[in-house]
């Protein structure tokens, strides 16, 4: 998305279907890992507590249900731990 000539990512409410469509749209949309790197289970939790105070401070359509998928991930991955 170009927004006042800036390129912005857009993460959308199927991103978050699973930790794997989560970790698809990281590496295809910022440049901080290589392709076939793996992305922590930290960074996962950074990633998702980030989105969820993101969500709150903005007007995001449908917002408790990204609050509960954003929780849902987080148990998925203190789970694996």
């Amino acid at each position: 998305m170009l927004v006042d000539g800036r390129v912005y990512k857009v993460l959308n409410f199927d991103d978050l279907n699973s930790l794997v469509s989560l970790g698809e749209w990281i590496k295809n949309n910022l440049t901080i890992y290589a392709e076939d790197e793996k992305i922590s289970k930290n960074h996962l939790m950074l990633f998702l507590e980030h989105i969820k105070n993101n969500t709150k401070e903005q007007r995001v359509e449908h917002k408790r249900d990204w609050f509960d998928r954003v929780d849902e991930l987080l148990e998925r991955l203190n789970k694996n731990e």
